[in-house]
């Protein structure tokens, strides 16, 4: 189809020039395929207004910021998905191409950033949900002190 050089043999342009001058047939009376409709999507909260900017009004006090009080949806999930990548720079897991990465630094990013969400949202959390992200913890600082030495 290509010559040595990579371009296109001249039998080939001719033939797809030629396809393309051609018009398409039309469609014979076929009906249209069924489709069944798509589930829909579960209903979500609407999202929180966003905060107001902070502005230091003549008092020279800021504006206090409404947080929210419960944790995010997915909350759980992001802690596994965060577990991980720690457990990818301890060297445990392998990368998606088969290679095992140490980067204990990169590690003790990840088991800090889930410890600041504990820190954040360990109150509003339900006590199993609380204690599903402290036994991750755990376990991943242990993991890292015997990897450190």
């Amino acid at each position: 189809m290509f010559t040595p050089d990579g371009k296109l043999r001249e039998e080939f342009e001719r033939e797809f020039a030629e396809a393309a001058a051609r018009p398409e047939p039309a469609p014979e009376n076929e009906p249209e395929p069924v489709r069944e409709p798509e589930p829909a999507a579960p209903e979500r909260p609407a999202p929180a207004p966003p905060a107001a900017e902070l502005s230091a009004p003549e008092g020279g006090e800021l504006a206090a910021i409404a947080l929210p009080t419960e944790p995010p949806p997915g909350l759980l999930e992001h802690v596994e998905f965060l577990a991980s990548f720690a457990l990818v720079a301890m060297g445990e897991m392998p990368l998606p191409d088969g290679r095992l990465v140490r980067d204990l630094d990169a590690a003790r990013f990840y088991i800090d950033l889930l410890a600041a969400f504990h820190a954040k949202w360990s109150v509003a959390l339900g006590p199993q949900e609380a204690r599903f992200v402290e036994s991750y913890l755990d376990q991943l600082r242990l993991r890292y002190v015997s990897h450190r030495g």
